[in-house]
């Protein structure tokens, strides 16, 4: 059991949609990252601080380093790379992605080269063959002698691995014999002496992590579906909280988790569940762990980055204070204890996807560190944490920043959508640049998150405008862009956000109105969905009854047995509908998310070797 210690810049003319491009583009990031002369700024300059997430936000989880403070910790962190590079290992020079297209000979081409090669390699006595077999009598005759010619081969080749197949069952029987299985133990134990219990602990520690990142790799493939009752089952025992599933939930979303709004506090809940779930018992759970937990329960946070930025700073606080009392690896006991820590915030509210790609990361962190010590393995998990944060989050937001800003031009009427930290950013450089531009806010039930982002514009000086979806339609003539946030991007293309982005986005391509979706790299999911149905988020249906006065229609929709209410949060845009996704490598179309997908995973297997190879 674990014991805790105290309770660049980038171009906007660069508009290409072709996959070399992307590769170029994404090198000019990294080349500027590094502080490389090709061009740009780099993003190793001092920076504005960014401030995630609507209330709450007082507590130490969400405190980010800015100027050459973040800059000095950053370089601090990175001063075991050799090469000096604050960001993942470069992309090669020559590298292009996998699904480029790639020239195909002719067929005439490549069987006249196949035939010459052969004639070739035969032997002197063999009669050569002609370069390329003309469509005559000629062909007609190597047809038919190279037949039978198969034939033999194939069963002599038959004859053979039946032979092979006697000859092992004869050396399984005398490898049975005890003379032999006692020579067996002997090199065994030979083979012990020489590694040493060390090497095999550290080679039993490895296999133990990547088995189990392999096992987690696969449960995340498959949802849990909650209207099968065997996998509900499953998926009631992994619980930490005591929760209630809805018993007036809409049958096309059954499943999908939805469960009552809980009576009673985080605290009764966890009490409750550990009476009866051995899973709970088990879990020893950090105090930060639990106070995240009720931040997420309560919507103080609220988006996809300061979510995943309070998970990756409780979970420093989590390492940081643990204690490995079990005898195992670090790596093989870090990795059990974060399972029922990583379940609690499940339980509190699903995981976003950017979410899930940072545990990911962090456990790929983690099965490299098999062979450090515990000390060194927490120094290391720390500030890979920060550097992830940094990089992948707050460089990139900056980034992201700048490259929308030089899209907006004087005088440009720009239209969007609920709340997003990173385009009300993009907003207000833009204005600090001495842009004159008007926004219009689009906002909807029952969240209303555009209030707070209308806010927070009209006190920087931006003069904006304010309807409800439901106008979108009218408002839309005379709009001359639309910037919106995104949750996700799909590596189909298709963008995955709050509820009411497809319709804006479909509303503007009806009338030839570029969309541009602001979204970091690391919120690149490597799944494919098609409709908003099969996976989605079913938030508390009460919220639907809030009225702004007068009496609510909707206040007991649970005693009626023929009304059900249902709360999306999130839908799906295809990507016709999207011109450009604006990220820190720059502007690319929907089609290159899955080539950024790949560059990043390919650089993070370097990473982890080149980490492996320097501890």
């Amino acid at each position: 059991m674990s014991s805790w210690k105290s309770g660049s810049r980038l171009s906007g003319s660069n508009l290409s949609g072709s996959y070399d491009d992307d590769v170029k583009l994404m090198e000019r990031v990294l080349d500027s990252r590094q502080g490389g002369s090709k061009g740009g700024s780099g993003l190793n300059q001092p920076f504005t601080a960014l401030k995630f997430g609507g209330g709450g936000n007082s507590d130490d989880d969400l405190t980010i380093e800015s100027g050459a403070a973040g800059v000095a910790a950053a370089e601090k962190r990175n001063i075991r790379r050799s090469s000096g590079s604050s960001g993942l290992p470069p992309l090669a020079p020559n590298s292009t992605p996998s699904s480029a297209p790639v020239s195909i000979p002719n067929a005439s081409s490549s069987s006249g080269a196949a035939s010459v090669a052969s004639s070739a390699g035969a032997s002197p006595g063999a009669a050569a063959s002609p370069p390329a077999a003309s469509p005559g009598a000629s062909g007609q005759k190597l047809k038919q002698t190279q037949k039978p010619q198969q034939q033999q081969q194939s069963q002599k080749g038959a004859k053979q691995e039946k032979q092979q197949g006697k000859a092992g069952e004869k050396s399984a029987d005398v490898a049975s014999s005890p003379s032999d299985n006692a020579g067996d133990k002997q090199q065994t134990k030979r083979k012990q002496s020489v590694s040493g219990p060390a090497a095999q602990a550290a080679a039993k520690g490895a296999g133990a992590a990547n088995s189990a990142a392999a096992s987690n790799s696969l449960k995340g493939s498959k949802p849990t579906q909650y209207d099968d009752p065997k996998q509900l089952q499953k998926a009631q025992k992994k619980q930490i909280l005591a929760l209630e599933l809805s018993t007036k939930q809409v049958p096309l979303f059954a499943h999908l988790p939805q469960y009552e709004r809980p009576k009673v506090s985080i605290t009764e809940r966890l009490m409750a569940t550990a009476a009866t779930n051995q899973a709970s018992l088990q879990a020893n759970l950090h105090p930060k762990i639990i106070r995240l937990g009720l931040k997420y329960v309560s919507r103080q946070l609220q988006g996809s980055n300061a979510r995943t930025i309070g998970m990756l700073k409780a979970f420093k606080h989590f390492i940081r204070d643990h204690e490995n009392v079990s005898g195992k690896t670090m790596a093989i006991d870090l990795d059990l204890k974060l399972r029922p820590v990583i379940q609690f915030l499940i339980d509190c509210r699903p995981l976003a996807i950017g979410m899930g790609n940072a545990i990911k990361y962090l456990k790929r962190q983690i099965g490299a560190t098999t062979t450090m010590e515990d000390n060194e393995a927490k120094q290391f998990l720390i500030s890979e944490i920060d550097r992830y944060i940094q990089e992948r989050i707050v460089y990139a937001d900056e980034a992201i920043c700048a490259t929308t800003a030089d899209q907006i031009q004087d005088g440009d009427l720009i239209l969007t959508y609920a709340s997003s930290h990173v385009v009300e950013a993009s907003f207000k450089r833009a204005k600090a640049a001495g842009k004159n531009f008007q926004v219009i806010v689009v906002d909807s039930r029952p969240r209303f998150e555009g209030k707070t982002l209308l806010e927070r514009l009209t006190a920087a000086g931006i003069q904006c405008s304010y309807v409800l979806l439901n106008a979108v339609s009218y408002i839309m003539k005379g709009v001359d862009k639309v910037i919106m946030g995104a949750h996700a991007m799909l590596s189909n293309g298709q963008v995955y956000s709050r509820c009411g982005t497809a319709v804006v986005s479909m509303v503007a391509a009806a009338q030839n109105i570029p969309v541009l979706i602001c979204c970091e790299t690391y919120k690149f999911a490597d799944r494919v969905q098609v409709d908003a149905i099969s996976q989605n988020e079913l938030d508390d249906p009460d919220s639907l009854c809030s009225s702004d006065g007068g009496e609510d229609k909707l206040a007991g929709w649970k005693s009626n047995d023929s009304l059900k209410l249902l709360n999306l949060v999130y839908d799906l845009t295809p990507m016709e509908f999207v011109s450009m996704v604006i990220s820190e490598v720059g502007l690319i179309p929907p089609t290159s998310v899955p080539v950024v997908i790949r560059e990043y995973q390919l650089r993070t297997q370097e990473q982890i070797q080149q980490d492996r190879a320097f501890y």
